[in-house]
């Protein structure tokens, strides 16, 4: 009997949940799993990757109405008879929920962001959204210790499953480029703090002129902080580039990744960054701390500190040797632990045991991480 899941996803847009999702249906697939999806949105970036593994995603937003939604997932996953029901962003955790139980199948939420970001984005649903999955799969340690913590769900049905990175995505090699250049990767929201790292990098370039920035993203925060960049004198020392989807060119034109957010869950951009060997400056916002720590890829300051940035900036715009030594033990960390690598055996063991305490009528209680081959 081969572990049948079924992905629930809100959108397919080119973002960091939605890269995992397709590393694990990869994983899934080449350990010979089956793997079906639905999405909220269509037409999307992630929609044509998920066909170049033979994954066809089912649209079932064209209604409005919630229910009506909840029912379209279950209709079009009623043949496929899905062990699990995996629903790949917190806001639709209530809709693969309910169509699991329509369809008999064990229901996984997750939560991939801050717990409290989520109760801001979600209000009054947010606690729901978390408590009534069989279980919830998350990306950080600290989101799972938020979780217990507001006892949302007991220990041991809050699962905490790293995020993985394709290194050879990353291993473009360096782009011969002036001076040095420090990249800043994200939604630009106020959580994520950019006026820090533009800050931080006009201090840094009194010391050294030849530090220049990048930055990759958009959103709301945009034309404020180009706003803030002019005002801080920085001209041409610093390119916003708006969202881009070949992220390893950027990272072969770079030298150093600043990460100044506020708030995280596990960013996808640090693993990225270490894969390519690069450095990491990064505040302990989600597991970011934990993973620069983890692998000895840079330094971890404090939030807001806006003078620690320019310091560590100063620290590796001046010397070459420290950033090949930090970026090569990035490298060795990610291929040591956080590579795609028994993702999918570690996700069919979440499976086999929230499937064995709900006793699932499929009869998955009967060692799902056997049938994977």
């Amino acid at each position: 009997m081969s572990l049948r899941v079924a992905f629930v996803a809100g959108t397919l847009a080119p973002g960091g949940s939605e890269r995992q999702m397709w590393y694990l249906a990869r994983a899934l697939k080449e350990h010979g799993a089956e793997v079906s999806l639905c999405s909220l949105t269509r037409d999307a970036y992630f929609e044509s990757e998920f066909r170049t593994l033979g994954i066809h995603s089912s649209w079932v937003g064209r209604l409005r109405n919630p229910a009506a939604r909840t029912l379209a997932i279950a209709s079009t996953l009623r043949k496929f008879r899905p062990h699990i029901v995996q629903s790949m962003h917190s806001f639709v955790n209530l809709h693969a929920t309910i169509a699991a139980r329509i369809l008999g199948a064990a229901a996984l939420g997750s939560l991939r962001c801050d717990l409290r970001l989520a109760r801001a984005d979600n209000g009054r649903w947010a606690p729901w959204l978390l408590r009534v999955p069989d279980a919830v799969v998350v990306n950080s340690r600290k989101i799972r210790a938020q979780i217990i913590a507001a006892r949302l769900q007991p220990p041991d049905c809050v699962y905490y499953l790293p995020n993985r990175v394709d290194a050879g995505r990353f291993e473009s090699g360096r782009v011969d480029h002036d001076g040095v250049t420090a990249i800043f990767v994200g939604r630009l929201l106020q959580s994520k703090r950019l006026d820090c790292f533009l800050r931080a990098l006009s201090i840094a370039r009194a010391r050294r002129p030849g530090l220049n920035g990048l930055v990759v993203g958009d959103g709301q925060e945009l034309v404020p902080m180009r706003r803030l960049a002019a005002e801080l004198g920085l001209g041409v020392a610093v390119q916003f580039l708006g969202k881009q989807e070949d992220l390893p060119s950027w990272f072969a034109q770079s030298d150093l990744l600043v990460l100044s957010s506020d708030t995280e869950g596990s960013p996808n951009v640090v693993l990225e960054a270490m894969a390519a060997g690069l450095p990491v400056i990064a505040t302990p916002a989600g597991d970011a701390g934990y993973l620069v720590r983890r692998t000895g890829a840079g330094f971890v300051v404090g939030f807001a500190d806006v003078n620690a940035i320019a310091e560590r900036l100063v620290d590796l715009a001046s010397s070459p040797q420290l950033r090949n030594r930090l970026g090569e033990s990035a490298r060795r960390g990610i291929a040591r632990e956080f590579t795609p690598v028994g993702l999918a055996e570690r996700y069919a063991a979440i499976c086999d045991q929230v499937a064995r305490r709900k006793r699932n009528p499929r009869g998955l209680g009967t060692a799902v991480g056997d049938t994977l081959v």
